[in-house]
């Protein structure tokens, strides 16, 4: 007999709407947070205790509530927010459901201590499980403190998924910064165990706000960005010069009216204007804040409010590109000019400058600029002929026959990959010391991937040493990797492990780092090669254990038989 449709009851509906908004301490932070913005606050202290998974408090200084509204908070959707239908179409505020905190107390030990300034004396509540056990008057400063322990208590199987103290505080940490910086006019203070992750003062400016949440060398290679007044939408923020992109789209926060959110739309519209100015493989560094019509933008999409979707996608997307690229194409530096020299004189200096790189065609198209090499592994005895450097990029060949066309990326990262990991094996990666030690400052989740792989690191040829808090000082690079720049490929190293797959053995984690240096020291599409190296490229190649791919999978050759070639000219 089928069973009968039965109403949720409100624990287990709160227990259902907590695995939508409660993922980890870092959602439980941001919704209080959110909350006390909401609340007018003009300062507020987070304080955590392991990673937020024994303790999370926020205080703040906003309006409080009386003891009616604060018992209606813990209901779910309660909300000063919405009143009708149409208020979705005009919200602004971070918080409009009614879910946050009934979520969080169902899956915690809660109390909520909260006094409006007009009062005497303030209200304590203290939930369980969702149930009120405690309601009780109390003296108390004006605005609410939160205090969340034991997240997950009564839930063993999630509480048991989140990840170690570091990881979490991480994330935690991220998303207050983010917040931040949407609230410049706010004080925030972050707490961890005790000790302070960051102080933001209030009224110091975007700028220095970025400066003291991530580093300082960003601040200063930041172009502001202003799109003026626009009949859809305004763009305001910061781009980074393009030498500060990164190998993954990690630093691109962006703003819908005064919300953090994520966006691809706006992430691609970001990407098409940095286009042109951009090295393969990189992603912009970019703090965008829109302000549009809340008519225009739907913020109801997801229950932890991360994603918007827009009404008119192709003018916003076609206005933000066109804000980016105008921004970019007046803070490109201004070539010097010396005076008094000849423009005839500067033309035969750039030609004779162009001739000394460029190959003649005669050594270029040399047939015998690799008759002694060694064959490669398909074919042996099978020379090859040095044709091109195809768009900086690919490396074309003849062999007998057909067209062999390299990845030199691809190629080289191989052959890298080999030489890092023979090293690695005889423990004898040989080191490279900077002529300048480099200062590094970086986020408290980059620090902490970067102190839990430094072991690794050091094996593999890298010197840095803790320099403070997040701060380290790079003092040496692995001798394999000395043409990369140095602050880059940690940067992209420190990158692609946030971005990866966690692992935690060892030899694997060895592996992965290993493949990483090689990938990110290899030379990149785009880069000019002269023929001495594309020669040396080609004749370590096929020396190599499977040759035929770089270690992500990716081919390092393509063939082109004449067969068909002459099938696609309809000769056959």
């Amino acid at each position: 007999m089928a069973k009968r449709i039965g109403v949720l009851s409100p624990e287990i509906a709160n227990k259902i709407a907590a695995g939508e908004v409660v993922e980890r301490p870092a959602s439980v932070a941001k919704e209080l947070v959110e909350n006390s913005l909401d609340a007018g606050s003009s300062r507020i202290i987070i304080e955590v205790k392991g990673g937020g998974k024994d303790l999370i408090r926020v205080t703040d200084d906003g309006w409080g509530m009386e003891e009616e509204d604060a018992l209606l908070s813990l209901q779910r959707h309660s909300t000063s927010k919405i009143s009708k239908l149409d208020d979705l179409e005009s919200i602004v505020s971070f918080g409009f459901r009614g879910e946050a905190l009934p979520a969080i107390s169902a899956v915690s030990q809660l109390e909520l201590i909260t006094r409006p300034e007009k009062q005497l004396a303030g209200t304590r509540i203290r939930v369980e499980g969702g149930q009120v056990k405690e309601i009780r008057k109390e003296g108390c400063p004006p605005g609410t403190t939160i205090i969340v322990r034991r997240l997950f208590f009564n839930t063993p199987a999630r509480r048991k998924f989140l990840k170690s103290v570091s990881t979490e505080i991480g994330h935690l940490s991220e998303w207050i910064g983010r917040l931040s910086l949407a609230k410049e006019d706010v004080f925030f203070q972050l707490i961890h165990n005790g000790e302070e992750i960051f102080t933001l003062p209030s009224g110091k400016g975007l700028g220095e706000r970025i400066a003291s949440l991530y580093s300082r060398d960003l601040k200063e290679n930041l172009l502001g960005l202003d799109s003026g007044d626009d009949s859809l939408l305004q763009v305001k923020g910061f781009l980074a010069k393009p030498e500060e992109s990164r190998s993954r789209p990690m630093r691109q926060l962006f703003y819908v009216n005064g919300r953090p959110i994520k966006s691809r739309l706006i992430s691609h519209a970001l990407f098409e204007g940095y286009k042109e100015f951009l090295p393969t493989g990189k992603f912009p560094v970019a703090f965008l804040f829109l302000q549009i019509n809340p008519s225009l933008v739907d913020v109801n999409v997801h229950p932890a409010k991360r994603e918007v979707k827009f009404s008119r996608e192709k003018e916003v997307h076609d206005s933000i590109s066109r804000v980016v690229k105008e921004t970019l194409r007046k803070g490109k530096p201004v070539p010097e000019i010396k005076i008094g020299e000849s423009r005839e004189g500067r033309i035969k200096e750039r030609i004779a400058r162009y001739l000394s790189k460029e190959p003649s065609s005669s050594e270029l198209f040399n047939p015998s600029a690799l008759q002694e090499t060694t064959a490669l592994p398909k074919k042996e005895g099978s020379p090859l002929t040095l044709l091109a450097q195809f768009e900086n990029t690919y490396i074309i060949t003849r062999e007998k026959g057909k067209i062999v066309i390299f990845d030199q990326h691809a190629a080289h990262e191989r052959i890298l990959y080999k030489r890092l990991k023979d090293k690695a094996a005889q423990a004898r990666v040989e080191s490279q010391a900077l002529l300048f030690p480099l200062n590094l400052e970086l986020t408290l989740k980059e620090a902490t991937v970067l102190k839990q792989n430094l072991p690794v690191l050091t094996s593999l040829g890298f010197d840095i040493e803790g320099f403070g808090g997040n701060a380290f000082i790079l003092r040496a690079v692995p001798s394999l990797l000395n043409k990369a720049n140095p602050k880059q490929l940690l940067l992209d190293i420190v990158d692609d492990l946030l971005g990866g797959k966690k692992i935690e053995e060892p030899l694997e984690k060895q592996e992965q780092i290993i493949i990483i240096m090689a990938c990110r020291g290899a030379v990149k599409a785009g880069d000019r090669l002269e023929q001495e190296e594309m020669v040396s490229l080609l004749k370590e190649l096929p020396r190599m254990e499977h040759s035929y791919t770089c270690p992500h999978g990716r081919p390092t050759m393509v063939e082109l038989t004449l067969e068909e070639l002459e099938k696609r000219f309809r000769r056959k």
